[in-house]
C-alpha cells in the first residue's frame, strides 16, 4: 500500500514556501507520496481542525501528516486509529480530541534560525522517531503540558432553546455548524424541534443524507464529518441567507467573525429531556 504524508498550514497559495517543503520532506521520506492538504492562511482554529479531521478520517493506517503554523516553535505528536500527527501547541489538540484523555510527546526546538529551518527539523525528528503506532515514538518525551482550548459548542440557551455558530462555509455555499449529530442526539433525543435559520425560515426536518433532500429546497442534515451542515439544493445558502463573511486576515479575526453567524433549534420543553439540555450545555461551555 502507498505511503501517504500530508503537509498543511497557514502559509497560503501565494509563495515558494509549499513547494520547498514537500520537496524537504520527499527528500527524507523517500517512500512516501507528499500531498498538501490546506494551507489557507484566514481559517479560524476551529475551522483548521475540523477540515483537517474530516480529510484525515480518509486516509489510512501509517500515514503522516504535518501542520505547521507560521511563527510557531512549540510542537506536539500524537497518534489517530494509527496515524501520526504533528500539530502546533495552540489549542489545536484538545480541539481536534475535544476530551482531557489523550497521549501526546512534545516536539523540542533549538535555536532554529527561520520557518524552513523549524520545518527542517521537525521532518528530521519524525524520520529520527522511528514510527510505529500505536507504540510510543522515539527521542520524543510524553507530556501533558499543552495548551487547552476546547470547543464550544452550544451557545445561548434555555429549556426551550439553544444557539449553534457557523464552524465553515463550503464552496457550494453550505453552511457547516458546531454541532454533531451526537451532541444533538443527546439534546433532542425523539423529541418535536425546529431549526430556526432567521425568523421567518424553519426547518423541522433532517434528512439522511445529501441526496434525499429535495432539488431546489433548503435542507440539513449531518455531514459524513458528523456536523449539522445547512444547504440549498440547486442553490447557494450562504448567499440566500446572508451567511457569507468577508476575507479575515488572521486566525482570531476569522474566529470572531463566525461567532455572529448562528441559527437558533427549539426544542419541545418536556421535563424528560430539559433535564439533559441543562447538563450537556454545562459541560460544553
Amino acid at each position: 500500500m502507498m505511503n501517504l504524508f500530508t503537509v498543511s498550514s497557514d502559509l497560503g497559495s501565494n509563495n515558494y514556501y509549499t513547494a520547498v517543503i514537500k520537496s524537504k520532506i520527499q527528500a527524507l521520506f523517500t517512500d512516501y507520496t507528499v500531498e498538501n492538504l490546506n494551507h489557507e492562511s484566514n481559517y479560524s482554529l476551529a475551522q483548521t481542525v475540523y477540515l483537517f479531521k474530516s480529510a484525515l478520517m480518509h486516509y489510512p493506517a501509517n500515514s503522516i501528516h504535518l501542520i505547521l503554523k507560521q511563527n510557531f516553535r512549540e510542537y506536539l505528536f500524537f497518534y489517530f486509529e494509527n496515524k501520526s500527527v504533528v500539530c502546533p501547541n495552540n489549542g489545536f489538540i484538545t480541539q481536534f480530541f475535544n476530551r482531557e484523555e489523550f497521549k501526546t510527546w512534545a516536539i523540542k526546538l533549538h535555536q532554529q534560525k527561520n520557518f524552513l529551518d523549524v520545518v527542517e527539523w521537525l521532518i528530521k525528528i519524525l524520520k529520527q522517531s522511528a514510527l510505529n503506532p500505536p507504540n510510543p515514538p522515539k527521542l520524543l518525551p510524553e507530556t501533558n503540558d499543552y495548551l487547552k482550548l476546547f470547543p464550544k459548542r452550544i451557545g445561548s440557551f434555555n429549556v426551550t432553546n439553544f444557539e449553534v455558530e457557523a464552524l465553515h462555509i463550503d464552496f457550494n455555499g453550505h453552511v457547516i455548524f458546531n454541532l454533531t449529530v451526537d451532541d444533538f442526539t443527546n439534546i433532542v433525543k425523539n423529541n418535536p424541534f425546529e431549526i430556526e435559520v432567521i425568523s421567518n425560515h424553519i426547518i423541522k426536518k433532517i434528512f439522511e443524507d445529501y441526496y434525499a433532500a429535495p432539488n431546489d429546497q433548503i435542507f440539513a442534515w449531518f455531514n459524513p464529518s458528523g456536523y449539522l451542515e445547512l444547504g440549498l439544493k440547486s442553490g447557494n445558502f450562504a448567499v440566500l441567507f446572508n451567511f457569507a463573511i468577508p476575507y479575515q486576515n488572521s486566525e482570531a479575526l476569522a474566529q470572531h467573525a463566525f461567532k455572529n453567524l448562528k441559527i437558533k433549534i427549539r426544542l419541545n420543553t418536556q421535563q424528560h429531556y430539559t433535564n439533559s439540555l441543562n447538563k450537556l450545555a454545562s459541560e460544553l461551555k
